[in-house]
């Protein structure tokens, strides 16, 4: 704030009456502030009176938004009543973030003013779908991040979890992973994570509402114990990689994540070593061969020094 206030010049003015009228967000301040040294300066001189007036604006609901929408497009409640959930599902409730969300579908013409041929006279349309569909600002995005660090240990672990596999991860893994890792209440701590606006759910699968979220989870942890976790899902799905393409390969995205310089067990070393021949021929045989360039790169990256007298004959594609 850079602003400083002297008993000389309250003392100039010590006849005029001011009203100071100001707004803060709560969470970016504390005692330590310029605005805080700023109003302990105004209440240090002697001849001036503060009277502080603390009012906390609370996001809004989503019948609040039902009510700010209609008063926007001059429309009926009724007709704008799912149209309000979706905005106050994707922002939050807060009144800055919905005027600027309903903005963005106005400028993509998501949300429309014309002749419409359903009622045959000039009216509003939108397509709920392709809102719904639309990801969330960066702003919301800020919001959610902090509301992450107030979940409870088993819920954060949830999220760190679901981070290792990148943006998304389908239910059939996580079945297996529920399975083989006896984390019997994954689905109903993902469930707990979709109701908070951190993750959803579409399409058999789970995934981040954001990167910035997606991010924050994933240095939520050290990165040994995210190590641990990554091994322990690797660990859970590598025999499943043998009969199911899929799973392979999200098998060897994992394996990369890992990383050769952080696995020292020689036969572990050499598996991983196959598993990425075995999905370089198959991404060979689709003809995707920047997958299969970077499936030979990482597998050859756990091979020892010496791995052409050794294991040779275990990998001789690589």
């Amino acid at each position: 704030m850079g602003a400083s206030i002297t008993d000389d010049s309250v003392t100039s003015v010590r006849s005029t009456n001011v009203l100071i009228i100001g707004t803060v967000r709560t969470n970016e301040v504390d005692n330590s502030s310029d605005l805080a040294d700023f109003l302990q300066q105004i209440q240090s001189c002697y001849n001036v009176t503060v009277t502080d007036i603390d009012m906390a604006l609370q996001d809004l609901s989503p019948a609040d938004v039902n009510v700010m929408i209609p008063e926007a497009l001059c429309y009926s409640q009724r007709l704008t009543r799912s149209l309000a959930g979706i905005v106050h599902q994707k922002t939050e409730g807060n009144p800055f973030f919905v005027k600027e969300f309903l903005n963005d579908l106005t400028v993509e013409n998501l949300l429309v003013y014309g002749f419409s041929e359903r009622t045959w006279e000039w009216d509003w349309e939108w397509d709920e779908e392709l809102i719904e569909s639309r990801t969330i600002s960066d702003g919301v995005a800020e919001i959610l991040t902090r509301k992450m660090l107030r979940l409870s240990k088993d819920q954060l672990s949830g999220l760190v979890m679901l981070s290792c596999f990148g943006s998304e991860v389908s239910l059939e893994v996580l079945a297996l992973v529920k399975i083989s890792c006896g984390k019997s209440d994954i689905m109903n701590t993902l469930d707990y994570l979709a109701q908070a606006r951190l993750v959803e759910r579409s399409d058999e699968k789970y995934r981040f509402v954001h990167d910035m979220i997606l991010h924050a989870a994933q240095g939520a942890v050290d990165e040994n114990e995210r190590m641990i976790i990554m091994k322990e899902l690797l660990q859970a799905l590598l025999p499943h990689g043998y009969s199911d393409d899929t799973i392979l390969f999200i098998v060897v995205d994992l394996i990369s994540r890992v990383g050769a310089n952080r696995v020292h067990d020689s036969e572990i070393r050499l598996l991983y070593a196959q598993q990425n021949l075995t999905a370089a021929k198959k991404a060979t045989n689709t003809t995707d061969f920047a997958a299969a360039s970077s499936c030979v790169k990482c597998g050859i990256s756990f091979l020892s020094a010496g791995h052409w007298e050794s294991s040779y004959r275990r990998v001789p594609g690589v």
